[in-house]
């Protein structure tokens, strides 16, 4: 029985050290990946934190009572930020559900997907449960308003 036992045991840490070596050949391919071949995808990506970054100065600050805004132009035109998005648009809003506000957009570069683990890139997060729309459709599993910020962030900014 305790011969069974190290077996075992060998075989897990055997499995998990592939797995590691694995994962790290699997970053290490996409970051090499990335740095030659999508030069421009990052530097988009990395706008877009910036924009982030700026745009959560003004964010932080506004109190829950203010005018509400659900598009970037309504931001920018009410708090006179420069806030532009270089390939596609941003939703950006002060109504949240949980949070004081969402600012979303969408990822360019391989490397920021794998970082970040999705497509797209929410700040603060979204929270709202699919469970929210089965009183709104009968497909409790249409989530609606996914969709709508989905089409804004992968297409660029109407005016």
């Amino acid at each position: 029985m305790k011969n069974l036992k190290n077996v075992n045991l060998k075989i897990l840490k055997k499995s998990i050290i592939w797995i590691l070596l694995f994962i790290i050949f699997l970053y290490s391919w996409v970051f090499i990946y990335s740095y030659v071949f999508e030069q421009d995808k990052i530097k988009i990506d990395k706008y877009n934190f910036e924009q982030l970054e700026k745009s959560k100065l003004i964010l932080n600050n506004i109190s829950t009572d203010s005018k509400k805004f659900f598009t970037l132009k309504d931001f920018n035109n009410i708090y006179d930020s420069d806030i532009k998005p270089i390939k596609n648009c941003y939703y950006i809003s002060n109504s949240n559900w949980k949070e004081k506000y969402i600012f979303w957009f969408q990822l360019e570069s391989l490397i920021y997907k794998f970082i970040n683990f999705w497509k797209n890139y929410v700040y603060p997060k979204y929270d709202l449960p699919p469970s929210y729309f089965c009183w709104w459709s009968r497909n409790c599993s249409d989530n609606m308003v996914f969709n709508i910020f989905y089409k804004t962030i992968s297409n660029p900014c109407r005016d």
